[in-house]
């Protein structure tokens, strides 16, 4: 099932979005395929998720993903 929550702040001139869904295990075989992708993609200033989200469309200072790998629960988020 998926959840979107909205929190509507009026006074403020930006938004700040937020994607999470489930992550890989820490012992799925794919597991370094998949960090080294999420690296590629949106880690730090010079991540591709940030300069297209920065420098190509102007629509923010920065962006980025991140995956958190734990025994308690695997996340990735963007």
């Amino acid at each position: 099932a998926r959840e979107v929550y909205l929190v509507d702040k009026p006074e403020r001139t930006q938004a700040h979005v937020t994607v999470i869904q489930r992550g890989i295990a820490p012992d799925h075989p794919q597991l370094p395929a998949f960090l080294l992708a999420n690296d590629a993609f949106g880690s730090g200033f010079g991540g591709r998720l940030t300069k297209e989200v920065r420098v190509v469309r102007g629509w923010s200072y920065f962006a980025h993903s991140g995956a958190q790998i734990a025994p308690q629960g695997d996340a990735w988020s963007m």
